[in-house]
């Protein structure tokens, strides 16, 4: 079990990115001959296809912000009011992002 430990000491590592560490349990998962971890590692690194799929962490609640005017005057980066939306379906979608891309890379961007 090489392979787990060098997995832990990378997980504690700077150096190292996640993705490293994803390929490294792929190859743990096939060792073990454990089909569960090397499904969710897959999904890990390829992407979800689904949202159904998704683990919990890969959910996120959002904030939902707009530019409303009314003709003579405008305000940006307001909050939406939330409770004068009626239909749940529309709710959800403004408030919840599903994170089903894969990490590929072992850089993450941001944007504020």
């Amino acid at each position: 079990m090489d392979i787990l430990k060098q997995i832990q000491n990378d997980l504690l590592s700077q150096g190292i990115g996640l993705s490293t560490n994803l390929r490294r349990a792929k190859v743990l998962a096939s060792q073990l001959r454990s089909a569960d971890l090397g499904d969710w590692v897959s999904q890990e690194l390829d992407g979800y296809k689904s949202s159904d799929d998704l683990p919990d962490y890969r959910v996120i609640g959002t904030g939902c912000v707009g530019k409303w005017t009314n003709g003579y005057w405008m305000v940006s980066q307001r909050g939406v009011q939330l409770n004068k939306i009626e239909n749940q379906a529309l709710k959800d979608f403004l408030t919840t992002f599903h994170v089903r891309d894969g990490n590929t890379n072992d850089r993450t961007t941001c944007r504020q």
